[in-house]
């Protein structure tokens, strides 16, 4: 539990004129507004605070995939920090890792996290979404059709048998003989085991005729039951749902004429690019929010990216042999077709290096680069030191828990104040929260943040050091809850 130490640190950020400043104008106005003078780690925070500040959903476009995941889980702690809520409400919809014209699928965790980014988006169960621009371009279905991607199920609820089966099946689960892995449903009966992806453990639904007369979770191992649930949502595996009517309207007569071809025996490698443009698409990733704002990440970036995807789709297209391919429109937007749907949103620009457009100069807010130390100790409490006499505030974030500690004695061996930004049902955590200092003094703040580069907002008198300040670590990898066997054709 982040405490609200943290966030009124944070909030000093969302308190600096040039931010009230540019929400006003985006409140007042709309349009385009730029604000500059931005680090990655101050961008990580601005996001959720601006959402927060105007109270709409932002949708954060980045110039690609990597930035994506890079600024995945700083945005989710931030959002964590300043809102009290779980960091889950920052979803991510990555751009697809293949081509239409490659007769490849998608890859079994990209379709995952699509899926759930939609549903969550369309649904209100998202507050930010980061999605690199290559994603955005795409063409998208009507919003209702999106809640329809996932299935809460409840105690008591009414729902066939055989309904709830053909849920599963048709957002891609797959069906094995016990469940234990996400992705997985298992039948015996009627009770039916599904393994929901996000979720720590899968859930039995045991029904009584076509009434759920029991919803418990169970471990997968051992196949036992731990606990009784009341609900249980069950998330899609894809955004394409896998009815038996795609087949059928995939039965398509060979290039020569000839109407003997057989229908495809089931979903094979590139089916998905095949039923889009079978599907009526006339929105955008924007219409699945309620009154979102737009947040562009480097917009010069962002043009040059979607100029060079748009390259790479005409030169597939040109070189697909499939006579039956579609061209690059009925995929993604035009260049006037994607002009406008910007236009016909609020558009925060966040800028590292603002310069003037059209004349106009952007509202800017100072933020450096923290120091790295490379393992210094005694330097960078001396910084600390320095910071604290000068009145200004200080947070130190840990990678893990047992940074934290170490962190927490360095503190004591330089005779340094610290205090917990946040407690945990930990036994070291609860001794560092007991060890801490309960003065008034100015003391350093120790987060378990994976925040690896650090900001100082020098207006708000605010340092932030990340975890790779002082200790340099490797970059920390994005948690998998799906295998990547998981979809057969998806290697």
């Amino acid at each position: 539990m982040i405490l609200p130490l943290v966030s009124e640190l944070l909030a000093r950020i969302a308190r600096r004129p040039a931010v009230e400043e540019a929400c006003e104008k985006v409140r007042r106005l709309g349009g385009e507004v730029r604000l500059a003078g931005l680090t990655d780690s101050a961008k990580a925070l601005l996001v959720p605070l601006v959402s927060s500040e105007l109270g709409r959903p932002a949708i954060l476009l980045v110039e690609s995939n990597q930035r994506a995941e890079a600024l995945l889980e700083p945005v989710r702690w931030f959002y964590s920090a300043v809102t009290g809520k779980p960091g889950r409400r920052v979803a991510h919809l990555p751009a697809h890792d293949v081509l239409p014209y490659e007769n490849r699928s998608p890859h079994a965790e990209i379709s995952e996290d699509r899926a759930v980014a939609l549903w969550r988006l369309a649904t209100g169960e998202a507050d930010v979404l980061i999605a690199p621009v290559q994603a955005a371009l795409w063409r998208m279905r009507e919003r209702g059709f999106y809640p329809g991607l996932a299935r809460v199920v409840e105690r008591d609820e009414s729902i066939a048998h055989e309904d709830l089966i053909g849920f599963l099946a048709a957002a891609g689960y797959e069906k094995h003989m016990t469940c234990e892995m996400p992705g997985q449903y298992a039948v015996r009966g009627g009770i039916i085991d599904v393994f929901s992806p996000e979720t720590p453990q899968p859930v039995r639904i045991e029904l009584l005729g076509d009434t759920i007369e029991s919803i418990r979770a169970f471990d997968p191992t051992t196949q036992r039951s731990t606990n009784p649930v009341e609900r249980a949502v069950l998330l899609p595996l894809t955004e394409l749902l896998r009815h038996a009517e795609v087949l059928e309207r995939q039965h398509v007569g060979s290039a020569s004429g000839r109407d003997d071809d057989a229908a495809p025996a089931g979903f094979y490698a590139g089916w998905e690019f095949r039923e889009m443009p079978q599907e009526e698409r006339p929105g955008v990733i924007f219409d699945l929010a309620a009154d979102p704002i737009v947040v562009l990440d480097e917009p010069s970036l962002l043009d040059a990216a979607v100029a060079k995807y748009r390259a790479r789709l005409a030169e597939a297209f040109d070189g697909a042999e499939d006579p039956l391919a579609e061209p690059p429109g009925r995929y993604i937007f035009n260049e006037d077709e994607w002009s406008l749907a910007l236009q016909l949103f609020p558009r925060l620009a966040i800028e590292h290096l603002g310069l003037a457009h059209e004349g106009v100069a952007p509202f800017a807010i100072e933020s450096q680069p923290t120091t790295r130390y490379h393992g210094n100790v005694a330097a960078f409490m001396a910084e600390v030191r320095s910071r604290l006499a000068a009145r200004e505030h200080v947070m130190v974030s840990a990678a893990s828990t047992g940074e934290l500690e170490r962190f927490a004695d360095i503190c004591h061996e330089y005779e340094i104040p610290y205090s917990l930004g946040e407690l945990e049902e930990n036994v070291t955590v609860t001794r560092l929260a007991e060890e801490s200092s309960g003065s008034s003094a100015p003391a350093m703040v120790l987060v378990k943040a994976p925040l690896s580069e650090g900001v100082v907002f020098p207006e708000a008198q605010l340092a932030i050091y990340g975890d790779a300040d002082l200790f340099e670590t490797l970059p920390p990898q994005r948690p998998r809850s799906r295998p990547k066997t998981a979809s057969f054709f998806s290697d």
